[in-house]
């Protein structure tokens, strides 16, 4: 019933939308992995500078890691509060620059970030501070964390926008 032709169109229609999937995925992973890489810069540059380090050798650690990404010039290196991040300003600007350009674009994602850091921030004070368990501060800090851990990735992954254009169509 269907020609050569026909079977042909159908086989490279479907070959054509499981590419265009395939690269939607990958786009989503990619953009994931920019927001963690420059979540985690921006944060562990904000542990240093508020000397809160999460670890003994966090300082050596970090400088290594960024030593991966950045040629680390002792006279380009970003000085803040007498601190040197283990970053020159254009890598610096570069994870800055990519951070708030995925932040501008995803505005539901700033929201649950911002929930999860808020989270995460709750137990790091709670940590430095020194403070006795609190069962009220382990619930809220959780439900943030949870609710903007699944958040951030529903987000990434389109939320209710691929929902909605599923059932529109």
């Amino acid at each position: 019933a269907f020609g050569l032709g026909g079977v042909l169109a159908r086989v490279l229609n479907f070959f054509w939308s499981m590419l265009n999937k395939i690269t939607r995925l990958i786009l989503n992973i990619l953009r994931a992995y920019l927001i963690l890489v420059a979540s985690f810069v921006v944060l562990a540059s904000l542990l240093l500078i508020l000397n809160l380090h999460p670890w003994q050798d966090f300082d050596f650690w970090f400088s290594e890691l960024m030593s991966r990404s950045c040629h680390q010039g002792e006279s380009r290196l970003v000085n803040l509060n007498e601190i040197n991040l283990p970053l020159c300003s254009r890598c610096y600007a570069i994870y800055l620059g990519t951070l708030f350009s995925l932040i501008y674009s995803y505005r539901k994602f700033f929201y649950a970030a911002s929930i999860l850091i808020l989270g995460f921030g709750l137990k790091i004070i709670e940590y430095y501070l020194g403070l006795d368990y609190s069962h009220l501060l382990a619930l809220v800090s959780g439900l943030m964390i949870g609710y903007g851990l699944i958040s951030v990735i529903d987000s990434l992954l389109g939320g209710k926008k691929n929902y909605d254009e599923k059932n529109n169509n």
